[in-house]
């Protein structure tokens, strides 16, 4: 199973929501950031978790390492802008969530790894994309728009997950 392309994506969505909180992050509440560190560092542990223990099946020790590390590394980047309770949030989160993505993935019967996968996928894309709706809905129209249509207009976020899942789901 090959799944460069889901990586790709957390790692794009990833990068979407941490532009548009270092452009808006004057308008972006404490409470917001650390709701937003919490959620992505736990779905992206989670994610990763979960694909690194199907792509390193052999190691769990070095599967769930990988896994808290990634999964801190982003609700750190996420909480980064908002201080130290954000990035602790953050990074308790994605420790977590790293955790349990690899022990899922360990303790499930070969047959269901594939499925469960999809659903974990899916999940942590849906997360990603309610983070960033989450965080626009903190921005004043106005300062949205001045921005670029990119940050300003949450379709392009949407029509870049669902092409992603169209591809990967005929192609």
């Amino acid at each position: 199973m090959n799944f460069s392309p889901v990586i790709a994506l957390f790692i794009l969505l990833l990068i979407w929501i941490l532009f548009f909180i270092v452009s808006f992050r004057k308008q972006l509440s404490n409470m917001v950031g650390m709701m937003a560190s919490m959620a992505v560092g736990m779905s992206v542990g989670l994610g990763m978790g979960s694909i690194l223990a199907l792509m390193i099946s052999d190691n769990f020790f070095i599967t769930t390492l990988l896994g808290m590390l990634i999964g801190a590394l982003a609700g750190l980047l996420i909480g980064w802008p908002f201080g130290l309770m954000a990035v602790i949030d953050g990074l308790l989160s994605g420790v977590m969530g790293g955790m349990m993505g690899t022990m899922l993935m360990v303790m499930l019967p070969p047959s269901s790894t594939h499925t469960m996968m999809n659903i974990i996928s899916l999940l942590t894309i849906a997360i990603l994309f309610l983070v960033f709706i989450l965080l626009q809905g903190e921005i004043t129209p106005s300062d949205l728009y001045m921005k670029s249509s990119l940050l300003s207009k949450p379709v392009w976020m949407f029509i870049t997950i669902c092409f992603y899942l169209v591809v990967n789901l005929f192609v």
